[in-house]
């Protein structure tokens, strides 16, 4: 088993929607969910193919922030930071016409220039507010420190098939930390240079608990 300096997750944790109309958005409905303990419970498991210097990027929704810091800390990794935010544009850009541009520039419709074009911010699910945005926690064991201080946090990309997680990431993390071993937790796709872990992961390294 290798010894990874590097890993990534975006733990599937399982909550329910506050309507009916809100279940078919909800993560049950597009992949396998697991309970708080359930995740807890692969500490063990993690720490063990970890280096005992290392990193942890762990994407949370706003509202399992606190989940997500007990699940770090079961992992042996202590909060540092905010690694990113990602700020999610919608999937079309927005076409500008003489009838909409006043309203638009008037700020009645949020926008963000990236990808080539004008885009509204995604309108998201929310409790409270509507979300727009979603933050990736770097914990740390040890000590890690980063090779290129110039890394921004923020990250500007459109929304994508439920939960997905921009590419962009790999890059930035890269670039913290070049050197070692990477592993994705609850993978859904291969990225070059990463090793991947979970059950829709492809080509899924051995051994762990069943994801």
């Amino acid at each position: 088993m290798k010894n990874y300096r590097v890993l990534l997750a975006d733990p599937p944790w399982r909550f329910g929607a506050w309507s009916k109309a809100g279940k078919g958005r909800t993560a049950e409905h597009h992949y396998r969910t697991m309970m708080q303990e359930d995740l807890e419970d692969l500490g063990p498991w993690i720490i063990d193919i970890t280096t005992a210097n290392s990193a942890l990027f762990m994407w949370t929704t706003n509202s399992t922030i606190p989940q997500a810091l007990m699940l770090m800390g079961a992992w042996g990794f202590d909060y540092k930071t905010i690694a990113f935010t990602w700020l999610k544009l919608a999937k079309k850009p927005y076409r500008l016409t003489p009838a909409n541009v006043d309203g638009y520039l008037a700020g009645n419709v949020p926008c963000v220039l990236g990808m080539g074009s004008l885009r509204g911010l995604h309108f998201g699910m929310g409790h409270y507010t509507r979300s727009q945005s979603e933050v990736c926690l770097l914990g740390i064991r040890g000590r890690m420190p980063v090779a290129d201080r110039s890394v921004r946090q923020v990250i500007f990309a459109p929304v994508r098939q439920h939960s997905a997680k921009p590419d962009e990431q790999y890059g930035l993390i890269e670039r913290l930390y070049p050197d070692g071993q990477r592993l994705e937790l609850f993978a859904r796709q291969r990225q070059p240079g990463w090793d991947v872990w979970g059950a829709e992961a492809p080509e899924s390294i051995a051994g762990g608990p069943t994801a």
